[in-house]
């Protein structure tokens, strides 16, 4: 059982906590965010053609496996919970980017710039565009 199953207890999750949970896995191990951002730009093209598709073809059982846990928790078809999972890492490394700025812990800053930061908070921008993304699935696939 991996970290995202022991986290999602209720099937009936909304899709709100199941972007929630989603994210804070994916956040959980350090090096997750950072190697899915370099698989396709660095590893994919540093591996021989047979070493590439056999990561391809285990990829594709773990999406479809997520898909299906997916598919039960957000009342989808395995269709939409498939475009919804391989999306969900596109959108987890674009917004991941957004938290690169320096560290301005312990500074002062003033409640409108500090708003503005919070605002474009990796975990923001996920979870705002996640459920966002889920019900544009849901409408366009239905």
């Amino acid at each position: 059982m991996n970290a995202f199953q022991k986290n999602t207890t209720n099937a009936d999750m909304a899709d709100h906590a199941y972007v929630s949970t989603l994210y804070k896995t994916a956040m959980a191990d350090g090096s997750f965010v950072p190697l899915l951002t370099r698989l396709e730009h660095v590893i994919a093209h540093n591996v021989s053609t047979e070493s590439l598709i056999e990561s391809k073809g285990a990829f594709i059982e773990r999406v479809d496996h997520i898909a299906e846990q997916t598919a039960s928790i957000l009342h989808m078809t395995n269709a939409q919970a498939s475009e919804l999972v391989k999306t969900m890492g596109d959108l987890l490394v674009g917004v991941t980017s957004t938290d690169q700025g320096p560290s301005l812990k312990g500074e002062i800053i003033p409640q409108d710039v500090q708003e503005l930061f919070d605002s474009f908070s990796s975990e923001t921008l996920f979870t705002k565009n996640a459920c966002r993304i889920i019900t544009g699935i849901r409408a366009e696939m239905s």
